[in-house]
């Protein structure tokens, strides 16, 4: 089974209503989503599988109480929540078995070479038979 991942700049969340635009947008949350802690506290709960990585913590402190209470919310829907693992900051390493291919086709990991069959002599465009 696949598991979803999600990654928050906690930097970028600078006042509540630009917080809970990120949230919504970068958590896909629904569209019913409350724009408040007890919604999205709702809507993780309800969560398939998946991690959301929250970067830059300690920019949580711009948004005061509300930065601590956000974080409280994340951490009682993730204990709440079985399928919902939240990572917090930047050296924990949840994405690594999600590896994409390098940015250089030439050079894949032998796992992904397997069963990669080369092309035999095909163009590399289509004729236009008109």
């Amino acid at each position: 089974m696949e598991m979803n991942l999600y990654q928050i700049d906690c930097a970028a969340l600078t006042d509540r209503d630009t917080m809970h635009d990120i949230l919504a947008r970068e958590l896909c949350l629904p569209l019913y989503y409350g724009r408040n802690l007890d919604a999205l506290y709702d809507c993780l709960t309800e969560f398939p599988s998946c991690n959301i990585r929250l970067l830059h913590l300690e920019a949580l402190s711009a948004l005061g109480a509300y930065g601590n209470a956000l974080l409280a919310t994340l951490r009682d829907a993730a204990e709440a929540n079985p399928l919902l693992n939240l990572i917090e900051g930047e050296d924990a390493d949840c994405f690594e078995d999600t590896a994409k291919p390098p940015d250089d086709p030439e050079v894949l990991p032998d796992e992904l070479e397997e069963g990669i069959d080369e092309p035999e002599d095909e163009p590399l465009f289509f004729e236009d038979h008109n």
